[in-house]
C-alpha cells in the first residue's frame, strides 16, 4: 500500500481502542483476526459501517499448550474519523 493510499484509509476510517489485551488473545473484526501481542493497542483504519468485533482468549496457564477460550463478539457502527472503543478491559468485562 502506498503512503498517499494509506493516509487516505486514515482520514477517512475510525479507530477501535482494545487496551489490556491480554497476549496470544484472538481479536478480529469482520473476516480478518489476529493474535494478540505485546503492543497491540487496536485497529486502525477502519471503514465507515456496521463490523462484528470478536475475540478469544488464551489459557496460558495450560501446562506445556495454550488452550484458546470460546469466541465472544458483537456488533460495532464505526462513523468516519471515530474513535471508538472495544471493550473496557477483555480481563474482566464484556462489550461496551
Amino acid at each position: 500500500m502506498d503512503q498517499d493510499t494509506a493516509q487516505n484509509l486514515f482520514a477517512q476510517g475510525g479507530i477501535l481502542v482494545a487496551l489490556d489485551v491480554p497476549l496470544g488473545t484472538e481479536f478480529g473484526i469482520d473476516y480478518h483476526s489476529w493474535s494478540a501481542g505485546p503492543n497491540f493497542r487496536g485497529i486502525k483504519m477502519v471503514p465507515p459501517g456496521l463490523h462484528f468485533i470478536y475475540y478469544s482468549a488464551v489459557d496460558a496457564s495450560a501446562a506445556g499448550a495454550s488452550r484458546m477460550g470460546p469466541r465472544t463478539g458483537f456488533f460495532k457502527f464505526m462513523e468516519q474519523g471515530q474513535v471508538g472503543r472495544a471493550v473496557a478491559t477483555l480481563r474482566s468485562a464484556g462489550p461496551m
